[in-house]
């Protein structure tokens, strides 16, 4: 077993962060998305944000109705959105977080959580991967984090963080998998840091709304 990903049959500990209970595989034969007409393979973000968005509705009574929504009806409402917006298929790149936030927060209102979206340019880095890593151990929350995993992009949720005397991971839900990061069955894997480190583009964060 490469140590660079370790898949669920390795990972010696359970993490408090629950893993979706409508999960999303872009090897299953799911449908379409209704409007934008995105295949399950495109699905990655949405299904990403849905995790958060879960999370929210299991620790949330005021968002209960959402702790088992799927990339299916996260869809179904986020393609809504852009429609009332007049941006129409294609306008936009659907692999950016920022309308995706800007949805997920609407979904929110009334909640006393929203989501807090960053995004690392080459000449200006907002987050690294230790604040990624921070985060986690000090709110026990999923992130979203886009990265350059791959030439294409890689969207995953990061769970949690793990290290030994010799080694540090972070614990991920990744429906694709692991190396070449596109296989069947992946869902909870861990990547070492040292993969990671260089390669997190943008990142979303569970927090607390500010009062006033």
């Amino acid at each position: 077993m490469n140590e660079i990903f370790l898949t669920e049959d390795y990972i010696p500990f359970k993490t408090n962060i629950p893993m979706p209970d409508c999960d999303w595989n872009p090897q299953r034969p799911d449908p379409p998305t209704p409007f934008w007409k995105l295949l399950g393979y495109q699905q990655c973000m949405g299904n990403t944000i849905q995790n958060l968005i879960n999370w929210i509705g299991r620790v949330d009574s005021t968002m209960s109705h959402l702790a088992k929504m799927d990339t299916f009806s996260y869809y179904h409402g986020f393609e809504l959105y852009l429609q009332q917006q007049n941006i129409k298929p294609g306008s936009i790149d659907v692999y950016v977080f920022e309308k995706h936030v800007e949805w997920a927060n609407v979904m929110l209102q009334g909640s006393q959580y929203e989501l807090n979206y960053k995004r690392n340019l080459k000449n200006k880095i907002t987050f690294t991967y230790n604040d990624v890593v921070s985060y986690l151990v000090a709110y026990e929350r999923p992130a979203g984090l886009g990265t350059t995993l791959t030439k294409s992009g890689h969207i995953i949720t990061a769970l949690n963080q793990v290290q030994n005397s010799q080694k540090e991971w972070l614990v991920v839900t990744d429906p694709y998998g692991h190396f070449p990061y596109r296989q069947r069955f992946g869902h909870r894997v861990m990547y070492a840091k040292e993969l990671l480190v260089d390669k997190l583009s943008s990142v979303v964060m569970i927090q607390l709304k500010s009062k006033g």
